[in-house]
């Protein structure tokens, strides 16, 4: 039996031809996972300059992420005249773990919310 695979835009087609001129089969391969409809949505506006600016490091746990996060941390206040650092698991230790819920992922973004910061970088580490 002899294979042949004809890609389209969306779909693959393979078609099976027998050896002798025997029955035909022609096969439709349709992806699971559907159709996923992604709206637009605008960015908020980037700040021109870190100087005099806030930024939280926010870590979720996951090993060295903290070091990562510790070490921009020094480097932007090297850099950066007047950056204000927060390392967010330092002072809410129940933020550096994995959510595992969309009601913990919103606390957690509260938390960080609550400083006000200009700018929130974090760290997966995986």
């Amino acid at each position: 039996m002899v294979i042949v695979w004809v890609a389209l835009a969306v779909t693959t087609v393979p078609v099976a031809f027998a050896a002798g001129g025997a029955d035909v089969q022609t096969w439709q391969l349709v992806s699971p996972e559907g159709v996923v409809v992604v709206e637009p949505v605008e960015a908020n506006p980037h700040p021109t300059t870190l100087e005099g600016r806030t930024i939280a490091l926010f870590w979720n746990g996951k090993h060295n992420g903290d070091l990562f996060l510790t070490r921009v941390g020094e480097l932007l206040m090297e850099q950066v005249e007047g950056v204000e650092i927060i390392r967010i698991w330092e002072n809410h230790p129940e933020t550096a773990g994995i959510s595992g819920s969309v009601d913990k992922s919103k606390a957690k973004a509260a938390i960080v919310a609550g400083y006000k910061p200009d700018l929130v970088i974090a760290s997966q580490c995986d």
